[in-house]
């Protein structure tokens, strides 16, 4: 991770590739807002009051967690929000705040059946150049000797909206710009890109204009793994 620069982290489950993306990948980890993955927490499942209570209800469930753990976890997501470490769109300003969250993980599934997948605690990374198009916005988060770090891969977002409310990013695959860069290579379990850092800043220019009303660039995803 050497000159690279962090944007936040989060929890993040791949899910299935949807039935008219075309990359040759089985799941896709994206941390963008278009649902190609589940992000954690849901604040509009466990926060934010203008949404139905079954939603909640729901939410708990999924999440195994009884009626007083949810409103523990309810009330930590609510606090790191008003505190500025979690926007609301799932990203967390650093690692401490983040792993603040990892018990209510713990018995994820238990109680609708059959075991679902795994959410996955990543880091958006990028370089010092496309880092300073954000800086206004957000501060370099940091690191933790709590955990280790392995890189994934490259996905390439355009920020399609920074305000108080955090960054939300748009992902090149929504609208399958994918079909448009020669060369491109993805891990089958994740869909994030293999080629090497340089050449997904090359992809990122190859679509500019296209797709989403936005600026694509390049990012790299770390995976983060609480030490023993």
């Amino acid at each position: 991770m050497q000159g690279m620069k962090c944007l936040g982290y989060y929890f993040v489950r791949p899910l299935p590739r949807p039935w008219w993306c075309t990359l040759e990948a089985e799941n896709i980890l994206s941390v963008s807002e278009n649902g190609l993955s589940d992000k954690f927490p849901d604040l509009m499942k466990c926060v934010f009051t203008n949404y139905p209570k079954r939603e909640h209800y729901e939410y708990a469930r999924m999440l195994g967690l009884d009626e007083e753990e949810f409103v523990g976890f309810s009330r930590l997501a609510g606090d790191l929000f008003n505190w500025g470490e979690l926007d609301s769109y799932s990203r967390f300003r650093s690692l401490e705040s983040a792993e603040a969250m990892l018990p209510y993980l713990e018995n994820i599934g238990s109680k609708i059946g059959p075991k679902i997948g795994m959410f996955r605690l990543v880091g958006l990374f990028t370089d010092e150049e496309i880092f300073r198009e954000y800086k206004k916005d957000i501060q370099n988060a940091d690191e933790s000797r709590h955990f280790t770090a392995k890189k994934l891969g490259c996905e390439i977002l355009g920020n399609g909206a920074v305000g108080d409310s955090g960054l939300a990013w748009d992902s090149y695959i929504i609208n399958s710009l994918n079909e448009e860069l020669d060369g491109l290579r993805v891990d089958s379990g994740t869909g994030l890109i293999v080629n090497d850092f340089g050449r997904v800043k090359e992809f990122s220019e190859m679509i500019r204009s296209m797709g989403e009303p936005v600026v694509w660039n390049a990012f790299k995803i770390y995976e983060y793994e609480k030490n023993e």
